[in-house]
């Protein structure tokens, strides 16, 4: 799905941030419509960034110079018998190949659900960027711009559109009650907002299963090594 850049775009600070109001990343707001998702994304060494859409396309990588300010982090959450007896669930943190940063690991959870998993992964997706962040120390090499990608339609939802109204009715639906996962959300959001006042713009992007293929085999992995 990636490919291999040996350059990265060294302007990238004087390019205008990615800024969306409803938090959700979508490519086709910042790329021209014959750009494919596989060239969304630029790998470069451990690290996933995002293609500097402001700098012409590379033919020889196949892909956009590297945006070295901008970092994608692919989440999955899975769930084995998913809600049912003997349910196991894992999470599934893909920094890039190899990266020492990657998570793949089993989570306990009272009922183990697929949904629960997916919002975990995102939880702790969001943990990783934020430490990544304190251990810049280089304001030259500074995290500026998160996308969580998930294929997880929940996921990218909630914290896109639901959860602007639930923090206005007190994380209640629309019936009175409290959110399903009211807890994991509230974490999630505790660290998107410490994010925020570090100054880094976090965005949720939702792609085809087929395009989080990296997070999903750290998820499942972690399932068969705990079977």
């Amino acid at each position: 799905m990636h490919n291999h850049a040996t350059h990265r775009h060294s302007h990238h600070r004087r390019q205008p941030k990615l800024l969306s109001l409803d938090r959700k990343f979508d490519p086709e707001r910042y790329y021209s419509d014959d750009i494919g998702l596989d060239n969304v994304e630029s790998l470069m060494d451990e690290w996933v960034y995002l293609g500097c859409p402001f700098s012409p396309f590379c033919e020889l990588h196949r892909q956009f110079p590297a945006h070295d300010d901008c970092i994608v982090i692919a989440v999955d959450g899975a769930c084995w018998n998913n809600g049912g007896p003997n349910a196991s669930a894992a999470i599934g943190v893909f920094v890039g190949p190899g990266n020492k940063h990657n998570i793949s690991r089993t989570v306990d959870f009272d009922v183990p659900t697929n949904q629960k998993a997916e919002l975990t992964a995102g939880l702790n997706g969001l943990i990783t960027a934020l430490n990544l962040r304190k251990e810049s120390r280089n304001a030259d090499n500074r995290v500026s711009i998160v996308v969580i990608k998930s294929d997880s339609e929940y996921l990218v939802k909630a914290m896109t559109e639901w959860i602007l109204k639930w923090k206005r009715n007190g994380y209640t639906n629309c019936k009175g009650r409290p959110v399903a996962n009211k807890s994991i959300f509230l974490a999630i959001e505790e660290e998107f907002c410490a994010l925020e006042q570090r100054g880094v713009e976090v965005l949720f992007w939702h792609v085809p299963r087929e395009y989080n293929a990296e997070a999903d085999e750290l998820a499942s992995r972690a399932l068969q090594n705990a079977a």
